[in-house]
């Protein structure tokens, strides 16, 4: 859905630049990923806005607001344009610059790695006289004091950054580095010798790999693709702390101080190059990912306090007391039921629900469709209101609901209302993890939170069907082990027999002591 940007501007947290299509695909899939709404802004320019839940075990304790939008060319004049149209329409309380750069070899870091910057030396003002060194007017700087105060403890709190550099989360392998051909590096031989005992030192073999390291580092600019590492060299002599290098900060630099205020700017550059190597096309892919990981992890430090979002209070006001799922007896469908919360004093109002599939363990049998005209009743603030269809999988549909302040409100089927909070699993041929949330006006959508159901018509008896003979080759390829562990734990409603099932089964395989 299109908005305008008056409605938004004040409630932005950050405001992130990319430059490359690579660079924004990354970003906004992990945003839409945790999103609980997408909308699309117009202004000067277009803007994909997400909320984003980011908290830790209650993901609603922390939303920030970010608006994505593209340079769609490179170089400085049109970052500053870009980040200037982006002041004007939203005034972002920071900015975010998010994508790849290229470094100096370095024994510290290298491809992969996010890089932080820590200031910036602006290159792109050079004055170039016949037999005379080039001259540069020395542009840029440090960055704001509160980006500065942020960055100055990421060292330490690196325990706090969670799995963002698993290979899960970034996903994909780290490309291969064959760092001691002859063609591997370029420059001159001192600059080729730096290169190769930086790279061989990363990557001892072709295929050895590595996960990716957050660094605070200083950044050079200028409207200049680093491939020289004469140009360089040179740069370094005006500027020997220099050690990343990129051709948008600069411009967004200039646009950040206006009369009103300096914006702030977090960088998270996934390091795509190193001057003075030839490296292997897919690590500009593999920087894109990491700078995507890398920036959604810096914003679950809580670098600044979320602005105020009046129109987020449905979602901050809810809370899940309960969930649980029970099998339709003849179709491919689970049926859902909640008990949530309204703890603000104002009615909420949910126009519907969404179940979507998370992850499949077996193939289904048949494709999961929509069931109409199927009878059942949802019992909401005791006011009985026909649906029509049953909840299925991937499938949006609409109820009607008013959550009144301070009731518990049961969003239950009332034929099954007995077994509402007891899952049935069925472990034959097509066990689930649904996300379950709820639609609310103005495209928001609360996550109550995610259950395990089994979708298949043949078996919906409510036993455990085949995992006393299941072998661990069968089970370790066809049952998701973490999904059975989880099933033992509390925020999963199940049945003490099912259980009990489980873990033997678990105990017998030794997954399980």
């Amino acid at each position: 859905m299109r908005r305008s940007v008056e409605r938004f501007n004040g409630t932005v947290d950050f405001g992130v630049l990319t430059v490359r299509e690579d660079e924004l695909e990354p970003m906004a899939r992990r945003c839409r990923e945790i999103a609980i709404r997408e909308l699309i802004l117009e202004g000067r320019q277009d803007y994909l806005l997400f909320d984003v839940a980011l908290g830790g075990s209650n993901p609603y304790d922390l939303i920030y607001r970010l608006a994505l939008a593209r340079v769609t060319q490179q170089g400085s004049p049109y970052s500053q344009q870009r980040a200037h149209n982006m002041i004007e329409d939203l005034d972002p309380n920071w900015l975010m610059l998010v994508g790849i750069a290229g470094a100096t070899p370095s024994d510290e870091f290298t491809l992969g790695d996010v890089a932080v910057a820590s200031e910036l030396r602006d290159f792109s003002v050079r004055a170039a006289v016949f037999s005379k060194e080039a001259a540069y007017r020395a542009g840029g700087g440090a960055m704001a004091p509160a980006v500065d105060a942020f960055i100055g403890l990421l060292a330490g709190r690196q325990h706090e950054l969670g799995e963002w550099n698993t290979l899960a989360a970034i996903g994909l392998p780290s490309p291969p580095v064959a760092a001691k051909g002859a063609k591997a590096v370029y420059g001159d031989k001192g600059w080729r010798q730096k290169v190769r005992a930086a790279m061989s030192q990363h990557f001892p073999t072709p295929e050895t790999t590595r996960k990716p390291q957050i660094t605070v580092r200083p950044f050079a600019g200028g409207n200049a693709l680093m491939k020289d590492d004469a140009l360089w060299q040179e740069w370094q002599s005006h500027a020997r702390q220099i050690e990343a290098v990129e051709m948008e900060l600069a411009g967004m630099y200039v646009a950040a101080s206006t009369r009103r205020r300096q914006y702030p700017i977090l960088v998270s550059k996934g390091i795509s190059d190193v001057v003075g190597f030839k490296r292997n096309a897919a690590w500009t892919r593999y920087a894109c990912e990491t700078a995507a990981a890398g920036a959604l992890a810096l914003l679950r430090l809580r670098p600044i306090r979320p602005r105020e979002k009046p129109d987020l209070a449905p979602i901050q006001a809810l809370r899940v007391a309960e969930i649980g799922v029970t099998q339709a007896a003849r179709y491919p469908a689970a049926t859902v039921g909640m008990r949530i919360r309204n703890s603000s004093n104002r009615p909420i109002r949910i126009i519907g629900v969404k179940v979507k599939t998370l992850q499949q363990v077996r193939t289904v049998d048949t494709a999961a469709t929509a069931v109409d005209n199927v009878p059942g009743e949802w019992k909401v603030n005791q006011i009985e209101t026909e649906v029509g269809k049953v909840l299925t999988i991937a499938q949006d549909v609409v109820l009607q609901a008013e959550l009144s302040s301070g009731i518990s409100t049961n969003l239950v089927n009332r034929n099954i209302r007995r077994e509402a909070f007891g899952i049935r699993l069925l472990f034959g041929l097509s066990l689930f993890r649904l996300a379950v949330s709820l639609v609310m006006e103005d495209e928001l959508e609360f996550t109550v939170g995610t259950v395990v159901a089994n979708l298949h018509a043949g078996n919906p008896s409510g036993v455990i069907y085949d995992i006393v003979d299941l072998e661990w080759s069968d089970y370790n390829r066809k049952v998701d082990r973490r999904m059975l562990r989880d099933c033992l734990e509390d925020r999963f409603i199940i049945d003490d027999g099912v259980k009990a099932e489980i873990r033997k089964f678990l105990v017998r395989v030794g997954d399980l002591v």
